[in-house]
């Protein structure tokens, strides 16, 4: 009898394991349950709080990374009035139109050291767009901003004015703002003024020897590269 009993007893035992593994499992495909049923009971509430957090969002993308249909309409209707205007008469309009595209330019400035990758090359493609608006003085002097996102830009504006107005290239300011640029602390900034440089062959030769430490020494790998690449195209 006590044989049998022993047996009973580690049967009983067997058991008490089965059914602890049995409720370990059910507590593991509970939660997935719960969360499957919650999908389908609540799917259209569900629906509509993720279009509302895509559209914020999307709306918070647009304050930094796009021109606001705000701004745009403001350009467009001081720019046709300017155009309808004889030369001279309206630089009001033509001021009014520079510093809301230097306005512009601070504000995506933030950007280049808050954002993704993929976010600072949208907003290096706006600025781009903008540079042309914005006074040649106002970019010099963001050159020696203490905001290193404001330096970003004026690199990125000054390298299209120069692509635009290769006469630029000789202005000792010019010169002296991207010979700062290339010394600048920040690997980002440094980067931008590398290609600021690169927009003129009398820069590159001009400033061949600054551009040609950073190819051997500059921290940066990419900065290394653009320094590289700039001199081989002069």
């Amino acid at each position: 009898m006590q044989l049998g009993s022993g047996n009973l007893s580690k049967q009983a035992v067997v058991s008490i394991e089965v059914a602890r593994l049995v409720l370990e499992y059910l507590k593991v495909l509970v939660w997935p349950a719960v969360g499957v049923w919650v999908a389908i009971r609540y799917r259209k509430h569900l629906d509509r709080l993720f279009e509302r957090i895509t559209s914020e969002t999307e709306e918070v993308e647009a304050k930094f990374l796009g021109l606001s249909a705000k701004f745009r309409k403001q350009i467009t209707q001081i720019a046709a009035a300017a155009s309808g205007t004889a030369a001279g008469q309206d630089e009001t309009s033509g001021t009014h139109v520079a510093t809301l595209a230097l306005e512009q330019v601070r504000l995506l400035a933030d950007v280049f050291f808050s954002k993704p990758l993929q976010e600072r090359q949208a907003a290096a493609r706006e600025v781009q767009q903008l540079s042309p608006l914005v006074p040649l003085d106002a970019i010099l002097k963001l050159i020696d901003s203490s905001l290193p996102g404001e330096r970003v830009a004026a690199g990125i504006a000054l390298r299209e004015q120069l692509l635009a107005n290769v006469a630029l290239a000789k202005d000792q300011n010019v010169t002296a703002a991207i010979t700062r640029g290339l010394a600048d602390p920040l690997s980002r900034v440094r980067f931008r003024f590398v290609r600021a440089a690169a927009a003129s062959p009398s820069l590159l030769a001009t400033l061949r020897v600054p551009l040609e430490n950073l190819a051997r020494e500059d921290s940066d790998a990419a900065v290394r590269e653009e320094a590289v690449r700039s001199l081989q195209t002069g």
